[in-house]
């Protein structure tokens, strides 16, 4: 459903502007941000069933969660890819990603309504607190779904059963 003279485009391009010069702010409070939404960012990662060696996708990471909580989860043998709209707080994210030594995440600017990546390539998506930011959000959930393995998982913040592992090292 589209609403009349919503022009998608310039909203998007709003909301790239907006995180870019709200970047610093979020940099500046970043230790209370991130203690305060840990047990989110945990509980994404344990309901997508994210195990050792797992490929995940992560939807408007911003400042780089959940996708750091899914790195150290997939460990050295897995990848986390974090994506945003927003390339300053990409940069951010990255910075961060280094003086945490998680070198298991790869950062990419995108729109999540337009994912540039190949099909079947993730076995999880996340995406924490941006569902709301999507213009398209039934078009785009089924875009992203078309980028999980089948049997993929995908988790907005919000309840399920958490699956069990298994490793693809033993598949």
């Amino acid at each position: 459903m589209s609403m009349p003279g919503f022009d998608a485009a310039q909203y998007k391009a709003a909301l790239r502007h907006e995180w870019g010069v709200s970047a610093a702010g979020w940099k500046r409070h970043w230790d209370m941000w991130a203690r305060g939404a840990q047990s989110v960012n945990d509980r994404l990662v344990e309901l997508a069933g994210i195990c050792p060696g797992h490929r995940v996708l992560d939807i408007a990471t911003g400042l780089g969660e959940p996708a750091f909580t899914a790195a150290r989860r997939v460990g050295p043998s897995g990848l986390v890819v974090a994506t945003d709209l927003s390339p300053v707080l990409l940069a951010l994210a990255r910075e961060e990603a280094i003086r945490l030594g998680l070198r298991n995440v790869e950062f990419r600017e995108m729109d999540a309504e337009e994912p540039d990546l190949a099909p079947h390539a993730f076995d999880a998506a996340l995406c924490r607190w941006a569902l709301m930011f999507l213009p398209h959000l039934i078009r785009t959930l089924t875009r992203l779904r078309a980028l999980l393995v089948p049997g993929g998982d995908s988790r907005p913040p919000y309840g399920g059963h958490p699956r069990r592992c298994h490793s693809r090292a033993s598949q």
